[in-house]
């Protein structure tokens, strides 16, 4: 059993890049939210990134910085994302927000190897 014992597949850079993505470009957030939820995303902050931006979206609200960062503060979790340099570090390391889509695609791939996995470990331990 020692070997399921290992980080589940993520890429958080690809996380990263989608949540990059849908602040630079909100005409990306449609296309986006038609197939990932929070759950996808692997890295706690991201998730409760992802959160804030949908909620903004769903709204009805500009999703940039400033109102990211002020939805996240309301929240009180802005620190727990690490606040504001975060939120701006998030756009400056997205390459391209043309390849949103592929990026989340890359994030709904490892969510549904994790969730094989989960499902996968779950028989093992049944078995014994």
């Amino acid at each position: 059993m020692t070997d399921l014992v290992k980080t589940p597949p993520h890429d958080y850079d690809a996380e990263r890049a989608v949540l990059g993505c849908m602040v630079l470009q909100n005409d990306t957030i449609p296309m986006l939210i038609t197939f990932l939820e929070a759950e996808d995303f692997y890295d706690r902050n991201c998730q409760l990134i992802w959160t804030a931006i949908y909620e903004l979206y769903e709204r009805g609200d500009a999703v940039c910085h400033i109102t990211l960062r002020a939805h996240l503060k309301e929240q009180g979790v802005l620190e727990q994302v690490k606040g504001t340099d975060a939120l701006v570090n998030l756009t400056e390391t997205v390459p391209s927000s043309v390849n949103a889509v592929y990026y989340g695609e890359i994030v709904r791939k490892k969510s549904l190897l994790r969730k094989l996995i989960s499902v996968g470990v779950a028989a093992v331990r049944g078995a014994y």
